[in-house]
């Protein structure tokens, strides 16, 4: 294991638990399941936040998911959202996540911020820079679409100023979530604002999840668009710069 990215990941939840959300993170050693977009086996390093209560389900809860897949670019990060049972912990992938007011507030002013900066250090060109690939493959309440729209200009403003070298969003489909997509694509420096929608092609990754001590569950169901979400975040971590 890399101590330095073990150390990057363990201080990351501490900083997260300490604004008061509940986290937990892990190592899935020599996984295999990033290997179509990173083209080799490595040990993938995550750390989850509880984002909040599940929107329509009682006794299970809305987590962040963020993994560093990629052996050689630890400053590449991806971000998507599963649900766990409150009681066992245990994933549920059977249904799509709902992006709610407390769930996206969570995700965009806390969760997602941190991921901007927390890998920086790991740039290998030493510039403080890196990239967050996030999946969006989840509905939006309709209640949600006014904060979710203050939420985007706030990730604009600051996205560049955290050491990001792009935004990049991938595996859409939610016609709210299209929306905003839209709109954020249309302002000023678009750019580098990538959103991929989600295609009609499956994707050969699959995203491992924890389902309890030793168990890893895969996360099936992605599109192409991931891997296109993948390859332009490559091009701007091996560009000049």
């Amino acid at each position: 294991m890399e101590q330095a990215v073990m150390d990057a990941v363990a201080k990351t939840a501490r900083q997260l638990q300490n604004t008061g959300y509940e986290t937990r993170h892990y190592v899935i050693p020599n996984c295999t399941s990033y290997a179509p977009v990173t083209g080799t086996a490595a040990d993938v390093y995550g750390v989850e936040m509880r984002l909040g209560p599940a929107a329509n389900q009682a006794g299970v809860s809305a987590w962040g998911v963020a993994h560093l897949p990629d052996p050689e670019w630890r400053n590449l990060c991806f971000m998507t959202m599963i649900e766990r049972e409150d009681a066992t912990g245990n994933p549920l992938l059977t249904r799509s996540p709902v992006y709610n007011v407390s769930v996206d507030q969570a995700l965009d002013y806390v969760f997602l911020p941190a991921l901007f900066t927390a890998w920086t250090p790991l740039d290998p060109h030493g510039k403080g820079q890196g990239i967050v690939v996030q999946a969006y493959q989840a509905a939006m309440s309709w209640s949600n679409l006014p904060n979710a729209s203050r939420a985007s200009l706030y990730i604009m403003r600051r996205y560049k100023r955290d050491g990001q070298l792009a935004l990049i969003a991938v595996d859409f489909d939610d016609p709210l979530i299209t929306f905003i997509a839209k709109l954020m694509t249309m302002g000023p420096g678009a750019s580098s604002i990538h959103f991929f929608p989600k295609t009609k092609t499956p994707s050969e990754v699959t995203i491992p999840i924890p389902a309890g001590r030793e168990e890893i569950v895969q996360m099936p169901g992605h599109s192409t668009a991931l891997d296109q979400g993948f390859a332009t975040a490559r091009h701007y971590l091996t560009a000049d710069r």
